[in-house]
């Protein structure tokens, strides 16, 4: 009974306390940013993560934009801003939604 009562006790320490090692904090994915906006050819590239991955999607008359939380045009997307984009990476963008990051090219322009 005591055997049983140790091993309690030492399994109950390791898994509340670890394994005496520092863990590491988690990794904050970077945003998604817009890198190029063309209004005339109907498309926008993201990049993405650490890797800085590319997505192109297709902008129809369907896709509806909203810029920091407010009803948008194609035209006042900026390279820069963050985005959040719904849709299937190389097809069309069903929602696009952006904002404005201080310090970004868009934020640069407005000045």
């Amino acid at each position: 009974m005591v055997a049983v009562t140790m091993l309690t006790v030492v399994l109950l320490t390791t898994t509340a306390f670890g394994k005496g090692g520092k863990s590491s904090p988690p990794k904050i994915p970077k945003p998604t940013l817009i890198e190029d906006i063309d209004a005339a050819a109907h498309t926008i590239k993201i990049v993405y993560g650490e890797k800085r991955v590319l997505s192109t999607y297709t902008i129809t008359t369907f896709t509806s934009v909203n810029i920091n939380d407010k009803p948008g045009k194609v035209e006042d997307l900026k390279k820069g801003m963050k985005v959040s984009i719904s849709g299937k990476d190389g097809g069309s963008a069903s929602r696009i939604d952006a904002w404005e990051v201080a310090g970004s090219a868009a934020d640069a322009k407005k000045k």
